[in-house]
């Protein structure tokens, strides 16, 4: 397994979660992730691969801002990121200030035409009641099955949308996470308020729909909605003892991805991993706690490092080249102890588990639920689907 050891900074510090503030504090103030990972890389990561230090690194600035932004989460409020702010769109009508992460902008009370560039804004936009009039490519589909989005037009990658369409759709608010909007923030906020946060890849993942939400002006939903999520986690563990005359804690999981590469391990610092762990599931040895780390990779020798008693595989859209038989055809993972009691699981959608708001979470316990609670078993040939 690759080292994912607790980062001990030059002065000590430790990318725990107690301890992650004060590394936020002391990483130089940039976006460029491959600056901020080759600080890393002088300042104790130097053992982590590169991937790993650029994983740390949008770690970090993720904390940085969360723990600077002013409104819902409290604290200093950052300045966006120590450029003069770009000329914005005028808004009609009343308006509300909103700090995020590019810096502070005026948005309109109660938008009417949103476009989102990412799935946890469309998430959050859905969630909360607001149809956006469109959004990127083929964040959509996952959503389908909840609210009718066949009006939501199509507008090219987040990180490059197309442009001039968004322009003559005149939309009133752009929302979109920091990783895509960036690098064209400026022309977006010529065209509309444009509002950007972390992505929710982790554990931040209800401060992040929070955030959105308060921008569509839906914060009260939104806490509703989240409120009703800790009622269905609360409840959780006695509907396991029920079904299985276990508790949660007496269970362990592991959530793996096949990749070319390797095999992913997501940990409980993941989005998936952390629903997981709010519900008292157990992790094997090797699983738990590890720093901020989300995942970890093994390779085909190290497949007994996933034993478990239950395994939980997803696959994402991006995984159609994959090819899954190198791991299921190996002895390695025939003799797993779960895969030959039936208890080897395929999540219904893979894109729920990356990254999401309130509906992929519920999307989440959905299907541990299924697993776990409803008794569904399989067998290496007729997995859980």
């Amino acid at each position: 397994m690759r080292r994912n050891d607790i980062l001990t900074t030059t002065t000590g510090t430790t990318t725990d979660m107690g301890n992650l503030d004060a590394l936020a504090h002391q990483a130089p103030a940039t976006d460029d992730l491959l600056q901020l990972a080759d600080w890393l890389t002088t300042n104790g990561a130097a053992h982590l691969s590169q991937i790993e230090r650029i994983e740390l690194a949008e770690r970090l600035n993720r904390r940085r801002f969360l723990i600077g932004a002013g409104g819902l989460l409290g604290g200093v409020a950052l300045a966006g990121c120590g450029q003069s702010p770009p000329e914005q769109a005028q808004v009609d009508g009343p308006t509300r200030t909103v700090e995020h992460r590019l810096g502070t902008i005026e948005v309109p009370e109660t938008p009417q035409r949103v476009v989102t560039l990412d799935p946890v804004s469309l998430q959050s936009a859905v969630a909360t009641g607001v149809i956006p009039i469109a959004t990127a490519d083929g964040d959509t589909e996952p959503l389908e099955s909840i609210a009718d989005l066949r009006s939501v037009e199509s507008v090219g990658f987040g990180s490059e949308p197309n442009l001039e369409r968004i322009v003559e759709l005149n939309p009133d608010l752009i929302l979109g996470s920091d990783d895509f909007t960036a690098g064209i923030y400026e022309r977006l906020s010529q065209i509309a308020p444009t509002v950007a946060f972390p992505r929710a890849l982790g554990p931040y993942w209800k401060d992040i729909f929070l955030l959105y939400a308060d921008a569509l002006g839906q914060v009260d939903r939104a806490r509703e909605l989240l409120d009703e999520y800790e009622l269905r986690v609360q409840g959780f563990g006695q509907r396991v003892r029920e079904a299985t005359g276990q508790p949660p804690h007496e269970m362990t999981v592991s959530l793996i991805r096949i990749r070319p590469d390797a095999i992913r391990v997501y940990l409980p610092n993941s989005f998936a991993g952390s629903v997981m762990a709010e519900v008292g599931l157990s992790r094997p040895e090797g699983q738990q706690a590890t720093g901020n780390w989300s995942l970890s990779e093994l390779s085909l020798e190290e497949i007994p490092n996933i034993a478990a008693n239950h395994i939980i595989q997803f696959q994402t859209d991006a995984d159609t080249e994959v090819d899954m038989e190198r791991v299921f055809s190996t002895p390695l993972w025939s003799g797993l102890e779960a895969v030959q009691q039936g208890r080897f699981h395929q999540a219904t959608n893979g894109e729920w588990y990356l990254e999401g708001g309130s509906h992929y979470a519920n999307f989440v316990l959905d299907d541990l639920e299924r697993f776990l609670i409803k008794g569904a078993r399989s067998s290496r040939g007729d997995a859980t689907a």
